[in-house]
């Protein structure tokens, strides 16, 4: 008689599934390069999930390891697991390590959509030489925000963000501002898509929905219009 039948207890095994590594697979804007792994039971268990990459490791370019781009998991094809882009940040040292003293530093904050409709925050810096008047930092942040807008407008967010984290945008928008007054660094510290717009009938122009209307007044944003209007976002000193 085996132990069991003796204490009269019924044994039972516990089965498990057994998990394995999925790759993860950014998606075409970074050539789908392989972003890392995940360790799961099902691959279809990681859709929805957030992973962060640096860019250093998309591109190969060591100067942009102060940089991360954020995906989600949104498919699985073959158990592999594909990403899409939502944004990209600065690391806080980084900014840190560009600002100076005696001169100007003016955050910008600038919300807008894109061609198709994705609602975008971004986060811009500029950093001037010197010292500068009111109305030339109040000058700054208009053109840089009005500039943003416009090549949103005419982009889909894969190329928006395709031209942030190439530098494209900075560096086209630090020539144009130089005219205004010297620049030491002009920078979009973050770039992001919260969503996308729903459309108004009969017109497909992105309108904003109640959640992000609430999302404006708490941020203190204001609502898109057609003409840009300058963000009176207060200078932080680090």
């Amino acid at each position: 008689m085996s132990k069991s039948e003796r204490t009269g207890k019924v044994s039972s095994r516990i089965k498990t599934k057994k998990k394995a590594w999925y790759p993860i697979i950014s998606s075409k804007i970074f050539a789908q390069r392989e972003i890392g792994e995940s360790y799961l039971e099902a691959p279809e268990k990681a859709i929805g999930r957030i992973v962060h990459s640096n860019l250093k490791d998309l591109t190969g370019n060591i100067k942009e390891q102060n940089v991360y781009v954020k995906f989600r998991i949104t498919n699985v094809e073959r158990n592999v697991l594909h990403a899409t882009a939502l944004g990209y940040e600065l690391t806080v040292s980084s900014v840190k390590r560009m600002v100076r003293k005696n001169a100007d530093r003016l955050d910008i904050y600038c919300r807008f959509s894109t061609k198709d409709n994705h609602d975008v925050v971004l986060k811009g810096l500029i950093l001037t030489k010197n010292k500068t008047y009111r109305s030339v930092r109040a000058m700054l942040r208009r053109d840089f925000s009005s500039f943003m807008k416009k090549e949103a407008a005419v982009s889909t967010f894969d190329v928006f963000l395709s031209n942030i984290a190439s530098n494209r945008l900075q560096t086209t928008i630090k020539k144009m501002l130089t005219k205004i007054v010297p620049l030491k660094e002009v920078a979009v510290r973050v770039v992001e898509t919260r969503g996308i717009l729903p459309a108004m009938k009969g017109e497909g122009s992105p309108v904003e929905s109640s959640t992000i209307q609430a999302e404006n007044r708490e941020e203190g944003a204001a609502t898109l219009t057609d003409t840009p209007k300058t963000e009176n976002v207060e200078e932080i000193a680090l």
